[in-house]
């Protein structure tokens, strides 16, 4: 029998609009999300720090300590789509 998780991946893995959408569910949610961007060519290292985004468009560039979960702000970098509440 497959998993429930198995097949969530598959569709993360397989449909290439996939990550676009959770990651919109998750802003209009409220919920920050994290990505890399050509843009920050720090973040497309592997284990490298990531851009943070919060649903009022703040973005900062990140690291992940995978093993606590500890996120820490490295910068602030220019916002997408501010929205000030």
């Amino acid at each position: 029998m497959e998993h429930y998780d198995d097949k969530v991946m598959e569709y993360l893995l397989n449909d290439p609009t996939a990550g676009e959408f959770a990651a919109k569910r998750d802003l209009e949610a409220g919920f920050p999300i994290v990505y890399c961007d050509e843009d920050y060519p720090e973040t497309m290292e592997e284990s490298g720090p990531m851009i943070q985004e919060f649903p009022n468009g703040d973005r900062f560039i990140v690291t992940l300590n995978m093993d606590t979960r500890e996120v820490t702000k490295v910068r602030q970098i220019p916002a997408i789509n501010r929205v000030d509440n």
